[in-house]
C-alpha cells in the first residue's frame, strides 16, 4: 500500500532534505543538521525543494497547455502502480525532489547512479513494489537520457506504445531540475526547457512561447530574490539572444530562512505569494501549508577573506588604499602587487576584455569557516609568500620577453605585472629594458596584433589550392602530399608568420576592413612556400630536404573539388589552446590539417570570432605597456617606509562582507575595487607585535576606522561570533570622520578616533577579567558614540556650538566614571589624552586655538600624582570655552561634503 498523500507529502520531503541535503558532502557525521552552517551551498535542500516546486507547477502548466497528454500519462502510470493519479503525481515530486541526494560534489554530476539508489529507497519506503520504484529511480538516472530510459521502461516490462506516457515522470523531474539551473550557470538556454516540452503532445512552441518565457522570468526573480543566485546570470530565448538577467544574489545568511527552516520545501511554497503567475499554477492544497515555528539559527561567522602579506601595504597607499583588478591598478596607478599567486592565478590567458573590464586578476577571496578556501588552507599557503627580490623581478621580466613572441604573447598579462614590479624595483627604465628593446618588442607586439586579423581572413577569403597540390605531384615524383602538409607544419608557425608580416610590412587589420582581391593577394605572401626547404617530417619529425615546383598551395578561391572531407569540428574552447600556441591547436598544425583537408573553412570562421575579441584586448594591453614605459620614473620610485614593508614581511588577511564579493568557481572574487576602511573593515594578523604595527600603519595614513585582530580571534569567532572582539566601528563614528576629514582640524577628529580605539582595545581587555571596568568602558564608548550621532548628523552640516556642546558633553562622561578608571593607569593614560584632544575640538576657532597653543594647555585631569592639576585644567577649559561664545553659535565650521 502507497503511503505517500497530500497531507504527508510536505513530512516526507522532508524526510528526504535532512537525511541528505542538509548533512555534510563528504559523507562525515553531524550532530545538528541546523546549526546555521549550509553543507551543501549549490545542491542542499533549497535547490531540492524548489526544483520540486516546479516540478509541481510544470504539471498545472502542461495540464492547461496539453490536457490529453498530462491525464493520459497520470492515468497510465496510476494504473500501472494501482492508485490514483494524485499519488502518482506526488510520486514523481519525491523523485524530483530525491534527484541530488547522493551528491559528493557542486560540479557536474557524477553522482546520478547513487542518487537513484537513494530514490529507490525512499519510494520502496512509501510502499512501493522494487520494478515499480524503478520506474521513478530510473528517472532520476536518465533524466537527460530520454532514449535509455525508454529502454530501461521496456526492461520493466512497460509496452512500447505506453513509454511516451511513462516518459512524463522524467519529462517532470527533468524540468524540475533544469528550471532551477538558473542559480548556477551564467547563460540559461531556455532550449533546455523547450526541447523537453516539445516531445509533448498538443505542445505548441509557437503559441505556447511566451507564457512558457514569462514564468522562467518569474522563476528567474523567485531566485534571485531568494539570495540563491550563484552566478550573474542571463536568460537567453531560443534565437540566443539575451531577453533578462540579474547579477548574482548570493547571501548564505539570507539562504538560511530557507535552508534551515522547519519545513524547506513549505518555506519554499509560500513564497510563491510574491509571483502572481508562479502562484497561479500552485494547487491550493500546497498553497495553504503552514510551516513549523522553528527558531532559525543565527548564520555563523563566515565571512570573506583575503589573505597576503604586509608586503601589500607597500603599495597599497598607491592605490588610494584599494584592493583591485591587478590590470586596473597598473593601467591607473602604474602599480603592481609585489606579492601573490601570478602562475596559479590565470594570468596566463589574455582574455578578451579591455584591461579596465577584465575579470583576469580580481581579488580572491575565501571564506573564515567555508570551502576550498577557508582560514587554515589560507594562512597556510597565502599569507606566506616570500618578499620579491629586485633581480627576480628582473628575471621574470626578461623571460617573458624571451619566450613573448613564441607564445603569441599569451602571457602579456604576466608581462605587465612583471614589467611594473620591475620598474619598482629599479631606478631608471633603461636598467629594466633598453630603448632597442623596447623597439624590438613594439615591433613584435605589433605583428602579433597583425597575426590575430590575418585569422580573420582564413576560411573567409583565403582557401586551400587543392589543384596547386595536384599540379606540385605530378611535377615532381619525389614529391608526396605529404611532405606539402609537412611544409606548412614546420614552415608557418606563429612566429614565422609574425616575421612574414613584420617583413612585407602588411596591414592585415586594413585587409580585414578592405578585403579585395589587391588587398588579399599581398595576405598571400605570407603564406608562399621557398622552393627548398628543410622540413619536419613524419611522426618522428625527421629534418628532410625537400624542393617544391609550386610555391604557393593558397588562393582567393574557395575549392569546390575535391570535397572536404572534415573529420575535426571547431570548438569554443579550442581558441584558449590556439592563443597559447599549444601543441594540437597551433596555427601551423591547423594550416596543416586545412590543406589535408582535416578541417574545413568553418573551423578558420570559428577562429576569427574569438580572434576579433582577442585582439581588441591584445591592443589595450600593449596600450598600457606604452603608458609604462612613458611614465616618468618618479612614478614607480618607493618610500624607505614602502621598502621596509617589503623586506620584512609578515601574514595579514583581509576580511570584508562587500556584496561586490561574487562566486567564481571554488571561490569567490570582486571584479570591482575594494577600499581599506570602507569595503575592508577588519584585519587580521599572526602576533601582536604585528598588530601594533599594522595600528600604526592605518593610523599613520589616517584610513577610515579598521579593526586589527588576530588569526586566533578569527578562529575562535567562526566557533562562537559573539567572540569576536568588540569593535568601536559604527556608521556614528565614520559619519564624524568623513565630515571632518577635510577640515584643516580634521587631523584632531582622527586623533579622537585613535584615542577611543585604543580605550576600546582596553575594553576587550577586561571584558572577561574585570566586569566593573569592562561595563565603564562599554557604557562610556556607547555614550560617545551616541553623542557622535547628535554632533554630527548625517544629512547636516556641523557647527562650533555642535562640537563644543559634543566635547562638554564626552568631558562629563568620562567625568562620571572617574572613581572606576582611576584604579586602571592604562585607562587613565588614554582618557587623558582624549580630555586633551576634546579640549582642542572645543577651541577649533582660529583665536581660541592659538591662545591654547601659546599657553600650552594640556589636560592632565587624571594624573593621579596631583589633584590640584586636574582642577587648574577644568578652569582653563571653561576660561577656554568663554572665549568661543565670543563668536555666532551658528557659524558653520566645516562642510558636510568630504
Amino acid at each position: 500500500m502507497i503511503t505517500l498523500t497530500e497531507a504527508n507529502f510536505p513530512l516526507k520531503a522532508q524526510e528526504v532534505i535532512e537525511k541528505y541535503y542538509l548533512k555534510p558532502m563528504n559523507g562525515s557525521k553531524k550532530s545538528n543538521l541546523k546549526d546555521g552552517h549550509i553543507e551543501r551551498i549549490i545542491h542542499g535542500g533549497m535547490h531540492a525543494s524548489r526544483a520540486t516546486l516546479w516540478s509541481l507547477v510544470m504539471n498545472q502548466l502542461l495540464k492547461k497547455l496539453a490536457p490529453v497528454y498530462v491525464h493520459s500519462a497520470l492515468d497510465k502510470i496510476a494504473s500501472h502502480l494501482k492508485t490514483d493519479t494524485q499519488t502518482a503525481l506526488l510520486l514523481i515530486l519525491i523523485t524530483t525532489t530525491c534527484h541530488d541526494s547522493a551528491r559528493k560534489g557542486e560540479g557536474a554530476d557524477i553522482w546520478e547512479a547513487e542518487s537513484a539508489a537513494n530514490t529507490l529507497e525512499i519510494l520502496k519506503s512509501l510502499g512501493l513494489e522494487d520494478a515499480q520504484a524503478q520506474l521513478f529511480a530510473n528517472a532520476v538516472h536518465w533524466k537527460d537520457q530520454p532514449t535509455v530510459y525508454k529502454k530501461e521502461l521496456c526492461k520493466l516490462g512497460i509496452d512500447e506504445q505506453d513509454c511516451n506516457a511513462f516518459d512524463y515522470i522524467r519529462k517532470l523531474v527533468n524540468l524540475g531540475d533544469n528550471l532551477d539551473l538558473m542559480r548556477c550557470i551564467g547563460s540559461f538556454d531556455s532550449s533546455y526547457i523547450f526541447n523537453t516540452l516539445n516531445t509533448i503532445e498538443r505542445f505548441d512552441q509557437e503559441v505556447h512561447h511566451n507564457e512558457v518565457i514569462a514564468l522562467i522570468k518569474s522563476m528567474h526573480q523567485m531566485i534571485y530574490d531568494q539570495h540563491d543566485m550563484f552566478f550573474d546570470s542571463t536568460v537567453l530565448d531560443l534565437d540566443n539572444k539575451p531577453i533578462f538577467s540579474h547579477p548574482s544574489s548570493h547571501t548564505p545568511a539570507k539562504k538560511l530562512q530557507f535552508e534551515h527552516a522547519g519545513n524547506v520545501f513549505i518555506a519554499v511554497v509560500q513564497d510563491v505569494i510574491k509571483y502572481p503567475e508562479i502562484q497561479a499554477l500552485v494547487p491550493d492544497e500546497f498553497k495553504n501549508l503552514k510551516n513549523t515555528k522553528d527558531t532559525i539559527p543565527a548564520a555563523p561567522f563566515d565571512p570573506f577573506i583575503h589573505g597576503t602579506t604586509s608586503a601589500t601595504l607597500a603599495l597599497i597607499s598607491k592605490t588610494n588604499f584599494q584592493l583591485m583588478p591587478v590590470l586596473k591598478m597598473i593601467d591607473d596607478f602604474q602599480t603592481a602587487p609585489m606579492v601573490g599567486e601570478l602562475t596559479k592565478g590565470g594570468y596566463s590567458v589574455l582574455g578578451f576584455k579591455s584591461v579596465q573590464e577584465e575579470d583576469i586578476g580580481a581579488t580572491s577571496y575565501g571564506n573564515v569557516l567555508t570551502g576550498n578556501y577557508n582560514l587554515k588552507k589560507i594562512t597556510a599557503n597565502y599569507t606566506l609568500f616570500k618578499p620579491l627580490a629586485s633581480s627576480t623581478a628582473l628575471q621574470d621580466f626578461k623571460h617573458s620577453i624571451k619566450y613573448g613572441l613564441a607564445s603569441g604573447f599569451s602571457n602579456f598579462n604576466l608581462f605587465l605585472i612583471y614589467f611594473t614590479r620591475a620598474r619598482q624595483m629599479h631606478q631608471s627604465l633603461d636598467q629594466v629594458i633598453t630603448k632597442t628593446e623596447i623597439d624590438t618588442l613594439n615591433q613584435q607586439l605589433q605583428g602579433t596584433v597583425q597575426f590575430y586579423y590575418f585569422i580573420q581572413l582564413l576560411g573567409t577569403y583565403i582557401h586551400p589550392d587543392f589543384e596547386a597540390i595536384k599540379e606540385a605531384l605530378a611535377q615532381s615524383s619525389s614529391l608526396t602530399k605529404r611532405d606539402i602538409t609537412d611544409a606548412a607544419y614546420s614552415l608557418l608557425n606563429m612566429e614565422q608568420i609574425v616575421k612574414k608580416i613584420m617583413l612585407h610590412n602588411i596591414d592585415m587589420k586594413d585587409i580585414v576592413l578592405n578585403p579585395t582581391e589587391e588587398n588579399l593577394g599581398k595576405v598571400l605572401k605570407v603564406l608562399k612556400f621557398p622552393k627548398k626547404a628543410v622540413i619536419k617530417s613524419g611522426f618522428a619529425a625527421v629534418d628532410k630536404e625537400i624542393e617544391l615546383p609550386i610555391s604557393q598551395f593558397f588562393s582567393l578561391k574557395k575549392p569546390t573539388l575535391p570535397k572536404y572531407e572534415i573529420s575535426e569540428q571547431y570548438d569554443e574552447h579550442h581558441f584558449g589552446y590556439f592563443s597559447r600556441n599549444v601543441n594540437g591547436y597551433c596555427i601551423n598544425e591547423c594550416i596543416e590539417k586545412f590543406l589535408s583537408q582535416r578541417v574545413g573553412a568553418d573551423y578558420f570562421v570559428g577562429l576569427s570570432k574569438e580572434a576579433k575579441k582577442y585582439v581588441f584586448a591584445l591592443e589595450d594591453r600593449i596600450r598600457v605597456f606604452n603608458k609604462l614605459v612613458h611614465t616618468p620614473q618618479e612614478q614607480f620610485n618607493l618610500t624607505m617606509d614602502q621598502q621596509a614593508l617589503l623586506k620584512a614581511t609578515y601574514p595579514i588577511i583581509f576580511v570584508s562582507q562587500s556584496s561586490n564579493i561574487r562566486p567564481y568557481g571554488g571561490e569567490y572574487r570582486n571584479s570591482v575595487p575594494s577600499r581599506l576602511g570602507d569595503d575592508i573593515r577588519l584585519i587580521a594578523t599572526d602576533t601582536i607585535s604585528h598588530q601594533d604595527h599594522l595600528k600604526k600603519y592605518l593610523r599613520q595614513h589616517q584610513v577610515n576606522p579598521v579593526q586589527v585582530v588576530l588569526f586566533s580571534d578569527l578562529e575562535t569567532a567562526s566557533k562562537d561570533k559573539s567572540s569576536l572582539p568588540l569593535s568601536i566601528n559604527s556608521q556614528q563614528l565614520r559619519n564624524m570622520l568623513t565630515k571632518t576629514k577635510a577640515h584643516k582640524h580634521g587631523r584632531l577628529f582622527y586623533e579622537l578616533y585613535e584615542m577611543l580605539d585604543d580605550l576600546n582595545d582596553k575594553r576587550n581587555k577586561y571584558r572577561y577579567n574585570n566586569p566593573q571596568v569592562y561595563k565603564a568602558l562599554d557604557r562610556l564608548l556607547g555614550e560617545i558614540n551616541n553623542e557622535m550621532s547628535t554632533a554630527f548628523p548625517l544629512d547636516k552640516p556641523i557647527s562650533g556650538s555642535a562640537i563644543r556642546a559634543f566635547c562638554m558633553r564626552n568631558t562629563t562622561l568620562i567625568e562620571e566614571q572617574k572613581c572606576i578608571f582611576e584604579q586602571h593607569r592604562g585607562v587613565l593614560g588614554i582618557l587623558d589624552t582624549i580630555l586633551t584632544v576634546l579640549a582642542s575640538l572645543i577651541v577649533l576657532y582660529p583665536v581660541v586655538y592659538l591662545y591654547q597653543k601659546a599657553h600650552n594647555i594640556q589636560h592632565t585631569f587624571f594624573n593621579t600624582d596631583s589633584a590640584i592639576k586636574a582642577q587648574n585644567t577644568m578652569a582653563t577649559l571653561s576660561k577656554i570655552n568663554a572665549f568661543a561664545d565670543d563668536f555666532p553659535e551658528d557659524e558653520v565650521v566645516i562642510s558636510c561634503s568630504a
